[in-house]
């Protein structure tokens, strides 16, 4: 068991980190690829801090795991704790259970699975991007899903930041709950405010009106902002935007 703190670690043989314990590795090999079993566990309650080192086999971590670097040939499995991953190249799978918004990097070179869609295990501003110099986005349906068996790096998105904000059309004052009354749907104005990487991208929009059983259908708006029809009858009403950065794709 390792505990108190690390800074090279060489060992052919598992390292588990109890219950309590830290582990921050630098540098150093874990593990002998021709044998089983894993290079490093975590237990429940453990905070391990890895920024170097090669990992032969699997890294399995239940504790909190922060990875800002390393080379890591076996699968690695974070579940039940926490996670903050901004660097190092994995070349087997990844699977990130029970966290979200945990991804600022990394390259992944046989993919990313999780127990929830992949764009929430991102923090906000990031994005996939398949591996290599002419790599593309991953589009909003791969995103979606809860895996991605492909190559990806994990880097700043082209779309930094987003904000949808219902207002008063008179008033311009925002609608606190996007809540009207009977009637005046029509004084509604749906506005999106964003920030970009470069700020002379330009960029496209689509708008979508939501059913409630989650089936899109196209409105014909081409703006930032959209104004709720006057028809809209008693009932609760969602509306989707997508940014396209027209220089990119993403």
């Amino acid at each position: 068991n390792a505990g108190g703190l690390a800074n090279t670690v060489e060992n052919e043989y598992t390292v588990q980190v109890s219950t309590g314990g830290t582990l921050t590795v630098t540098g150093g090999t874990f593990g002998d690829p021709n044998m089983g079993g894993a290079a490093l566990r975590g237990d429940t309650g453990s905070d391990i801090t890895l920024s170097g080192g090669t990992f032969e086999r699997s890294v399995f971590i239940h504790g909190k795991a922060k990875i800002t670097n390393g080379q890591f040939n076996g699968g690695v499995v974070i579940d039940k704790g926490s996670a903050f991953i901004s660097g190092g190249k994995f070349t087997a799978t990844v699977t990130l259970n029970n966290v979200s918004k945990v991804l600022t990097g990394g390259t992944f070179t046989d993919g990313i699975s999780g127990d929830k869609p992949l764009h929430e295990l991102l923090v906000d501003g990031y994005a996939f991007k398949r591996s290599g110099e002419n790599g593309a986005w991953l589009t909003e349906e791969e995103r979606a899903q809860n895996e991605f068996q492909e190559s990806v790096t994990v880097t700043k998105a082209p779309i930094t930041w987003v904000k949808l904000t219902a207002r008063d059309k008179s008033t311009k004052e925002s609608i606190p709950e996007a809540t009207v009354e009977y009637g005046l749907s029509g004084n509604v104005r749906l506005e999106m405010n964003f920030d970009t990487l470069d700020p002379n991208a330009g960029v496209g929009y689509k708008w979508y009106s939501v059913a409630a059983d989650g089936t899109t259908s196209g409105i014909e708006n081409i703006y930032s902002s959209y104004d709720l029809p006057n028809s809209l009858k008693v009932g609760a009403y969602t509306y989707r935007i997508i940014i396209t950065d027209n220089n990119t794709g993403y």
